[in-house]
């Protein structure tokens, strides 16, 4: 299952600074928990669950830093229904194709089934 993208069907175009997008997330590299629930259903006479579909993860460019080797772009990246915000910079490629670099890189955050949380605070030696 796939979320269709905002941009009106132009594939291929770099983000506007504060421009928005849905990504496209394929279902199938989701880790279960993540996964949206779907509609009940009756089919043949017996109700059944309808496979769940990814949660909406909308992209943000926020802003554009030039550099004299290359531009930095930043991003902010809503996933809806996990409530995480991540913060993502691109610095090397091609800027049309950080749509899909966006969304492998959500994907592979939500393939994830456990989450690890990182400190500053160091490992304690006892």
């Amino acid at each position: 299952m796939e979320l269709k993208a905002t941009n009106k069907g132009k594939t291929n175009l770099p983000f506007a600074v504060n421009e928005r997008r849905l990504l496209t997330i394929r279902a199938e590299r989701i880790a279960p928990k993540y996964l949206i629930a779907g509609k009940p259903t009756i089919q043949a006479g017996k109700p059944t669950i309808q496979a769940g579909k990814p949660p909406k993860v909308d992209a943000q460019q926020v802003r554009i830093e030039r550099y004299p080797t290359h531009n930095a772009r930043y991003y902010r990246i809503a996933i809806e229904t996990v409530s995480w915000a991540v913060n993502i910079q691109l610095n090397g490629g091609s800027s049309a194709d950080d749509e899909e670099r966006l969304q492998d890189i959500v994907e592979e955050l939500l393939a994830i089934d456990e989450v690890v949380e990182i400190t500053n605070e160091p490992a304690s030696l006892h």
